[in-house]
């Protein structure tokens, strides 16, 4: 089997195997990788995979419907990846009072310790 195409919905790729369906071009979806564990995103993306002997011709029906190219859908699932784990890349406000809290009181605790070694 091989890939040909990537949904980010399982409606999405179900319409993309109902195009290949057709031409006469049998599918199969899969979970995409990171995402195969069904309690992880119920309606993640996905994969649609045709037999290789097939591919030529399933990258030819869906290459109107389909816009991205493999770099930009690998560029997706990371960041689809980062933001299910809660990485955002922004720090949330009430870590950066932890921080600046935490700070304030280690700075505290060095200028009383220094206080009273003297």
């Amino acid at each position: 089997m091989v890939k040909v195409a990537f949904a980010r919905t399982q409606p999405e790729a179900e319409m993309l195997q109902g195009l290949l369906t057709e031409a006469g071009i049998p599918s199969m979806l899969k979970r995409s990788g990171g995402f195969d564990n069904p309690e992880f995103l119920p309606n993640g993306p996905r994969d649609v995979l045709v037999r290789a002997d097939s591919a030529k011709r399933a990258r030819e029906v869906l290459a109107d419907v389909m816009i991205e190219d493999e770099h930009d859908e690998a560029t997706e699932l990371e960041e689809e990846r980062r933001l299910a784990r809660g990485e955002t890349g922004v720090t949330s406000a009430g870590r950066l009072a932890f921080w600046l809290i935490a700070a304030v009181v280690v700075g505290f605790l060095l200028i009383w310790a220094l206080y009273q070694a003297t």
